[in-house]
């Protein structure tokens, strides 16, 4: 680029003495000072050139000088460009986050509307499963079950949420934890969609809903699979000790769970032992959690614990869980 420059200015000295006046000559103008431009340029010109076999030869010095006005300007212009292009992108991001939140808080307030608190949930578990592989980061991959069925009414919808540690890395949106639902019921063609309701670094909430409605009348409980990976879930256990739990008063199960299970892995080769101890309520038909293993898709066995609870009334049901040297 440089180069071409300088053989123009070479090859064509009076056209690029021309330009150069011209952008000069306006750029002064818009400052109110041509008469002092016109002097300006009349002293550059008689400074910088020599006349040589009737031929005009610019000076080195000038057609740096010219090249360094054409250099500026292209930066300059560059500058403003990219400057702009950053700007409109950062006012499209603002009015997509603003549209975001405000969507959020649409689906809170339908969720409200059609759930108010404190008025009984309009359907019930049957089973719920939890699965967490810890692995050698701390990042956790989590798959869960939820077994629904509707009691008196139609059911359009259950809530689900997380809410990690605060040691757990922040992640802004649900795609950047892989989050998944759908419905694996056996032998049915149902599908489910989700609205998210709640968005905090470490706060997700969405309304699970079901594809068709989930109705009084089906015969077995619809089976839906939630997972997500979220990057250093379990930091906290570097340092200390860290909670587990399913609440089914939180979730509004009033009625008794069948089946509540906590499986809880640690990917081997990490040095460190998962140790699992129960904390929270003893109701319904429980023991303490015990010793289990994992087959994972690597091939390689991972060693947890298991907790299980049937019979389960609307308790909350919690391990504690910690890292020891093995």
């Amino acid at each position: 680029m440089l180069n071409k420059l300088i053989r123009f200015l070479r090859d064509y000295p009076w056209g690029a003495i021309l330009i150069a006046y011209g952008i000069i000559e306006t750029i002064l103008k818009l400052l109110r000072n041509a008469s002092a431009s016109a002097e300006g340029v009349r002293w550059l010109l008689e400074a910088g050139t020599r006349v040589d076999q009737q031929k005009a030869v610019p000076a080195g010095w000038l057609i740096a000088v010219i090249a360094a006005a054409f250099i500026g300007f292209g930066i300059f212009l560059g500058a403003y460009i990219v400057t702009q292009v950053r700007l409109n992108r950062s006012r499209s991001k603002n009015i997509g986050l603003r549209t975001l939140d405000g969507m959020f808080d649409s689906t809170a307030k339908i969720r409200s509307s059609l759930w108010p608190t404190g008025k009984k949930p309009p359907h019930a578990f049957t089973t719920i499963k939890m699965r967490h592989l810890i692995h050698d980061d701390l990042t956790v991959t989590s798959s869960s079950e939820y077994h629904v069925r509707a009691k008196s009414m139609p059911v359009h919808y259950f809530v689900w949420n997380t809410v990690p540690e605060d040691e757990a890395l922040p992640r802004d949106h649900l795609l950047e934890i892989d989050f998944r639902v759908r419905d694996i019921t056996p032998e049915r063609d149902f599908g489910t969609t989700y609205l998210q309701c709640a968005n905090g670094p470490r706060n997700k909430e969405v309304l699970v809903y079901f594809l068709p409605i989930l109705q009084p009348e089906e015969d077995v409980p619809r089976i839906i699979e939630v997972s997500y990976v979220w990057p250093g879930y379990y930091l906290r256990l570097k340092e200390r000790e860290e909670l587990c739990s399913i609440d089914l008063t939180k979730m509004r199960s009033e009625e008794r769970v069948d089946l509540i299970e906590l499986e809880f892995y640690l990917e081997p080769g990490t040095g460190k032992r998962l140790i699992c101890e129960r904390t929270g309520s003893l109701e319904g038909k429980q023991a303490p959690p015990s010793v289990a293993r994992f087959k994972h898709s690597s091939g390689k066995d991972w060693e947890g614990w298991k907790y299980t609870v049937r019979k389960a009334p609307a308790e909350e049901y919690a391990v504690r869980l910690r890292l020891e040297g093995s």
